[in-house]
């Protein structure tokens, strides 16, 4: 027998995804897994009396009323689809799994805050997330200098031979 809280689900499903996503493994299992994660982190948090997460709660309270159950929709058109037949079991989706990267990002940092345990595979991904979409984050002059001499230590690598680079440097530095 194996007990698991959800906390424990969740970390468990986060780190597989990210596992999967730095050996370009099936963008459907590794949304679906993160999805799973963020969903379960998502109701913790809100449970915890949490800063809500800015994906499906924070940026859906931004859209006019109107249009939040469609946003809502689409966010979650991807994680249904991969889930549900029931109501177009010949349906095809077409799915872009940039999302699932700001899922797995904004999961790492939700995983800390509920459990205060920085994870080293978040921390690994979050580098790489972090160096590879610069654009996304508000940053000083000191850390974009910082992104950029990053960005040029890791410039043609994959994201295989990155995983494999850093998670032992990861690894030292949390043991």
């Amino acid at each position: 027998m194996l007990h698991v809280s959800k906390l424990d689900a969740a970390r468990r499903q986060l780190e597989t995804a990210i596992r999967l996503y730095f050996n370009d493994s099936d963008p459907v299992s590794i949304h679906t897994l993160t999805a799973a994660a963020y969903n379960v982190l998502r109701d913790i948090n809100r449970e915890a009396g949490g800063t809500k997460l800015i994906i499906k709660e924070e940026l859906i309270e931004r859209v006019v009323p109107e249009y939040q159950k469609e946003v809502r929709r689409k966010l979650n058109e991807a994680e249904n689809f991969f889930k549900h037949a029931d109501k177009d079991p010949k349906g095809v989706l077409e799915f872009s799994p940039v999302l699932t990267e700001l899922m797995i990002w904004e999961s790492c940092s939700a995983y800390f805050q509920l459990s205060g345990e920085q994870l080293v595979l978040a921390k690994v991904f979050n580098g790489w997330h972090a160096v590879n979409n610069p654009h996304l984050f508000r940053l000083s002059e000191d850390q974009q200098r910082q992104f950029r001499q990053s960005k040029q230590e890791i410039e043609g690598m994959s994201k295989q031979e990155y995983f494999r680079l850093y998670l032992p440097a990861s690894e030292s530095l949390a043991g």
